[in-house]
């Protein structure tokens, strides 16, 4: 068999893409600049909301574990109070001395000008 001989008219050669030019080209940076500042900016939004979120979810953990042991104290009064004899001398006398301490202290907070509440706070 006789190989056909190829001729330059039936195929077409595929012409190659021209490189851009250095005007195209800074075009096409400026494109691409413009592009990622946008999406940085987003980036930086959605940084910024979330952020936002995690100092909330933060604070309102705060505030839980706070009222976990406000009712873990509470639990435990309840329990001592539960043990101890209601009548008990040994019983009237921890109340009497914790009264005392707890009338020591706000004198001492009345002469400082501060209230229980400022206390509180600063704890």
């Amino acid at each position: 068999m006789a190989k056909k001989a190829r001729s330059s008219e039936t195929t077409e050669k595929k012409q190659r893409k021209q490189y851009p030019d250095r005007d195209t080209r800074i075009a096409m940076a400026d494109e691409k600049i413009e592009r990622l500042t946008k999406l940085n900016d987003e980036r930086r939004d959605l940084i910024e909301k979330t952020e936002a979120k995690l100092n909330e979810r933060k604070a309102a953990l705060e505030k839980s574990e706070a009222m976990l042991k406000k009712v873990i104290n509470r639990r435990e009064k309840l329990i001592a109070a539960k043990e101890a004899p209601a009548g008990s001398p040994a019983a009237r006398a921890q109340k009497a001395a914790e009264k005392a301490q707890f009338d020591e202290l706000k004198a001492k907070l009345k002469a400082q000008g501060k209230t229980l509440e400022d206390l509180m706070n600063m704890l």
